[in-house]
């Protein structure tokens, strides 16, 4: 399966050197602000079981998922586009793009933009009108979270589609997760300089 992740300079030489790249919990908490940090385990951890149960457990207990894109844009344009993300880091950085080839056992896909109902803990309608449906239905807590749980398992669904609630696969933006980066997954490279404003990045 073809993939790419980008990554910083420092995380290129560790994966260089070490042959091998795993995420930790301390690695999920360094790259998030403190009052975000509860609310992306809650996603986390709920991603974590659904890797667990359709690609195996991780190498290591505290291991949480490596990140890449399997479908950047659409189908028409799977790479990153430079162009576009080099605003996304701080001008002058240097990072990489590396191009990746990863057996599909090791890989779960999720969508994109289904993924911020996960994110922001809401129920994941089917059609348009369902999230206030759901939320006037009055169900007990215990009943409305296990159907909000039930419901994030489309934004695993590559073939989920509905009008204004989630686009057909060829026009899906697809992200990828796996529980290690190899540097025998690694195809091409590509480097590249960041340059988006350093102020915003918090850097002077």
């Amino acid at each position: 399966m073809q993939l790419w992740t980008i990554q910083s300079l420092a995380v290129w030489e560790i994966l260089q050197r070490d042959k091998v790249l795993r995420c930790t919990r301390q690695h999920v908490i360094d790259s998030w602000w403190p009052e975000a940090v509860e609310s992306i385990f809650r996603s986390y951890d709920w991603l974590r079981e659904q890797m667990i149960e359709r690609i195996g457990p991780p190498p290591e207990p505290d291991i949480y998922p490596m990140w890449a894109y399997f479908q950047y844009w659409d189908a028409k344009q799977r790479r990153p586009d430079l162009r576009r993300i080099r605003c996304q880091y701080p001008r002058g950085e240097q990072h990489f793009q590396l191009e990746l080839e990863v057996d599909e056992k090791r890989v779960l896909l999720s969508d994109h933009g289904d993924w911020n109902y996960v994110l922001s803990d809401y129920y994941f309608p089917s059609n348009e009108g369902g999230l206030e449906e759901f939320e006037d239905a009055g169900h007990p807590e215990e009943v409305t979270r296990m159907m909000k749980l039930e419901s994030w398992q489309k934004c695993l669904d590559m073939d989920f589609h509905a009008p204004d609630i989630s686009s057909p696969r060829d026009e899906k933006r697809i992200q990828a997760t796996f529980w290690e980066l190899r540097l025998e997954d690694v195809v091409g490279v590509r480097q590249f300089e960041g340059s988006g404003n350093p102020a915003i990045f918090g850097k002077s």
